[in-house]
């Protein structure tokens, strides 16, 4: 959808998510790549946002010239596909070629309230490594080893990738109690890919 064609309408329908933080989901893109879809409807030649407005604003911010959109079914999604530059997603195509190539490169931002010290940084990339090298080892696929795992140079920020399967979240629980761990014992999280921990 191109981005000139989707708008937000804060009277009607205000942006009430608080779980993100904008310039860390911002900075988590920039690396992460495809952008998860606005929720929208309908309106006077244009898509409105209902939900997922951020994700709106990360593209506006970082210039893509497209968004992805899903648009809700009551209010003419067939009219959308008509405009210009639109391009209609075959979803069951789009799963079976998730089916046929079901790892992908997932990436992480961990940003902390301040620049951590040097041990204390050590301490979490080896915390990591440790949580994700016992992934890799239960699931004996050789997934789940982090890639590019590195701070940034002001301390503040953890990026780095994993490659997983698509659709395996079993882990996720496991994932947050080990960032939970950190934010206590170790130094304050902001966020982790642009998400306040829960």
């Amino acid at each position: 959808m191109p981005i000139e064609r989707v708008v937000v309408d804060e009277a009607r329908h205000p942006d009430r998510d608080r779980t993100y933080v904008l310039d860390h989901l911002i900075d988590h893109y920039r690396v992460a790549g495809t952008i998860p879809p606005v929720h929208a409807t309908v309106r006077g030649g244009m898509l409105v946002v209902v939900r997922a407005h951020k994700y709106l604003a990360v593209a506006h911010a970082l210039g893509r010239p497209v968004v992805r959109a899903i648009v809700d079914a009551r209010s003419g999604p067939t009219a959308v596909a008509a405009w210009p530059g639109v391009a209609a997603v075959d979803v069951a195509a789009t799963l079976r070629r998730e089916r046929e190539q079901p790892r992908y490169l997932q990436w992480h931002l961990i940003v902390f309230e301040a620049p951590l010290p040097a041990a204390a940084r050590e301490g979490v990339e080896a915390a990591v490594r440790a949580f994700f090298a016992g992934l890799s080892v239960r699931a004996g696929n050789g997934l789940y080893q982090p890639e590019a795992l590195a701070f940034a140079p002001e301390g503040d920020r953890l990026r780095f990738a994993v490659p997983v399967l698509d659709g395996d979240d079993s882990w996720y629980g496991d994932h947050l109690r080990l960032l939970r761990g950190i934010d206590r014992d170790t130094a304050p999280i902001a966020s982790f890919s642009g998400h306040r921990l829960p």
